[in-house]
């Protein structure tokens, strides 16, 4: 305690130009630490069935600025499986985040839960 009460004292007074003869009270101690955790390994999960109608939540008119409306099937994200696929237009709801598949693009959910939009794979129709 004497040791960070004399590097107090010492950093008042180049910050504030003189010291205080007065008792000094700790209110806060702000502490950081670090430490190793090993490498986290990404696992790649199994490929199983492509179609995503157990992850369909239904549909809505979405509007797809500029292109137009569009009936959009509506998926939800935690419930799609590697090997799912999916053609816009299309909206996958997540927690985080909100997946625009625009109509004329399909996408596939990956081996790692990515969803991978390829775009313009069969042209844009209204």
């Amino acid at each position: 305690m004497p040791g960070i009460r004399s590097l107090f004292e010492s950093e008042y007074e180049r910050e504030y130009t003189y010291r205080l003869d007065a008792p000094v009270e700790m209110v806060g101690i702000h502490v950081t630490a670090t430490a190793s955790v090993g490498r986290m390994e990404v696992r790649r999960r199994e490929t199983g069935q492509s179609s995503a109608i157990d992850a369909r939540k239904g549909t809505r008119d979405v509007d797809y600025a500029p292109d137009g409306t569009f009936r959009a099937t509506i998926y939800d994200g935690e419930r799609l499986r590697p090997g799912m696929k999916l053609s816009g237009p299309a909206i996958v709801e997540e927690p985080a985040s909100t997946i625009v598949i625009h109509d004329g693009n399909d996408a596939e959910i990956d081996g790692f839960g990515n969803v991978v939009i390829r775009i313009n794979s069969r042209g844009t129709s209204k």
